[in-house]
């Protein structure tokens, strides 16, 4: 039996009984109970809503997904998914297993088209990006040996006549201080 008062209402949701003041004693104004209160702040009525997205400190775009959509055993415990990974699973139909990669061929995390994303499995995605990481620092380094070798060649012409070299049997070729000043130039 609930003892009617002037001081208690019921919520206009759940009907749950409440009291016309706050704690603070000011009127509650919403006229519902602290529960439907926060589920009435959730999702896009939240103040700190941005669509659903969000991007990690790792550069990837997070997509928040709802337990009726078809793609949510994808999500982590959140509701969450990474776009690019729901994008493919949309193109193939089907949820992505959690052996399979989704590579952006250009680079950019943030370009989530179809045509820049490529499903892999992790022993191809990680052999691939290890490649271009090779290849990029011997191509480095090539070059790089490449230019000081050009620029060592044409010093060489030149052999240091300095006296201090004549001191110094190590350096055949330049003097220390002659040395120093081909480092700088390679450099």
């Amino acid at each position: 039996m609930v003892i009617a008062s002037p001081n208690i209402v019921s919520c206009k949701s759940c009907g749950t009984p409440i009291l016309k003041q706050t704690r603070n004693d000011r009127p509650n104004e919403t006229g519902l109970c602290r529960t439907c209160w926060r589920k009435s702040k959730r999702g896009a009525n939240s103040s700190w809503y941005n669509g659903g997205t969000w991007t990690t400190l790792d550069g990837y775009k997070m997509v928040r997904i709802y337990e009726e959509n078809f793609f949510y055993p994808m999500a982590d415990k959140n509701g969450y998914v990474r776009e690019h990974r729901l994008i493919m699973a949309k193109h193939l139909g089907r949820n992505l297993h959690s052996w399979e990669s989704v590579h952006h061929k250009d680079g950019n995390k943030l370009n989530n088209e179809l045509s820049n994303l490529e499903l892999l499995n992790k022993n191809q995605h990680m052999r691939d990006h290890n490649k271009g990481y090779k290849d990029g620092f011997e191509k480095g380094l090539i070059d790089g040996r490449k230019e000081s070798l050009k620029k060592f060649i044409e010093w060489g012409a030149e052999f240091c006549d300095c006296d201090i070299k004549r001191e110094h049997p190590i350096h055949r070729h330049f003097c220390p201080r002659c040395w120093q000043a081909l480092l700088e130039e390679i450099k």
